[in-house]
């Protein structure tokens, strides 16, 4: 445990979180909550800050006297409870041995070693088409009707007063086409496609204003796992517990095939949980949680867990 001391003030950096608070209710460790609520409750009350600290901070310390254990599972979404969670894109993996993997105690870090992912969401999807609205024109019906990963191309062919230029990177429209329901993740994610431009006097994507379309596909996919503690994820304007991002490298209908560099792994630890399930979302760069339509996807785990807890805690 590094010390600093600044101005008198004794300064402590951690590499695991020190603050149990911080963490879903119910996924800390009971015996391990118990010793330091022990701790906790029987510091006599003539003690000063300083010295409490002191004994706090030798409790934390001592959790990781002992060598940490490591151990790696693969698990699919395909193992989930269909019924509960019919999506593969949403959905909880319980870790109780019936899927021949266990649940496992005193988990202190957690990484995404390996992920087999397919390219089969839409970019023109359910979510993102109902942010639309339009002047009179019948091209936004069109486009309401359908839902599919469409290119420049297909979208011009949609109708005659949809036109695009090579020259620009703009499409050009009959009609206003317009996003009024408010400047989210969705609203962005149909302007990307179609290249409405952001009209801050209105507040409003519009066609009027256009921008390069970027109908390529999302930039990467995050995977999002719940549960576990934030210390340990990557934080975005949209989630705190991003556990991998992984680049967008294949197109429509292909499958990604994922390894993490060694450089990205995330070497903080956290209070020791109890780790049975994993709650899993895919997200989009705009934090939309994307339709698979169906198909299913295989991610490799890495667990860091406490070794034996020293006898004299």
């Amino acid at each position: 445990m590094a010390e600093n001391y600044q101005n008198g003030s004794r300064l402590t950096r951690y590499t695991y979180a020190p603050n149990p608070d911080d963490f879903e209710s119910g996924q800390l460790n009971p015996s391990l909550m118990n010793r330091i609520n022990y701790e906790s409750e029987s510091s006599d009350s003539s003690e000063d800050a300083y010295e409490y600290t002191l004994k706090k901070e030798e409790y934390y310390k001592n959790l990781f006297r002992k060598p940490l254990k490591k151990i790696r599972f693969s698990v699919s979404t395909s193992d989930r409870d269909r019924t509960t969670y019919p999506d593969s894109h949403d959905c909880k993996i319980i870790l109780n041995g019936s899927n021949n993997i266990d649940e496992y105690n005193n988990v202190v870090g957690f990484n995404i070693l390996e992920a087999c992912i397919p390219v089969s969401y839409y970019n023109i999807n359910l979510v993102n088409r109902a942010r639309l609205t339009s002047s009179g024109t019948t091209i936004l019906n069109i486009i309401q009707g359908l839902n599919g990963y469409y290119s420049v191309a297909n979208i011009k062919g949609l109708h005659a007063n949809i036109a695009y230029s090579a020259n620009t990177g703009k499409f050009t429209f009959t009609g206003e086409i317009l996003s009024t329901l408010g400047d989210t993740g969705q609203d962005r994610s149909i302007a990307k496609v179609l290249g409405l431009g952001y009209d801050s006097a209105s507040k409003t994507y519009k066609s009027s204003t256009p921008l390069v379309t970027d109908i390529r596909r999302t930039g990467f996919y995050d995977i999002e796992v719940g549960n576990i503690p934030s210390i340990n994820c990557l934080h975005t304007n949209y989630s705190k517990n991003i556990i991998a991002r992984i680049p967008m490298t294949e197109n429509f209908t292909h499958i990604i095939n994922y390894s993490t560099d060694l450089m990205d792994l995330n070497c903080n630890n956290f209070f020791p949980i109890k780790l049975n399930h994993l709650d899993i979302k895919v997200l989009d760069e705009f934090g939309n949680v994307i339709d698979l339509n169906g198909l299913d996807f295989i991610i490799t785990c890495e667990v860091t867990m406490l070794g034996d807890l020293p006898e004299d805690m």
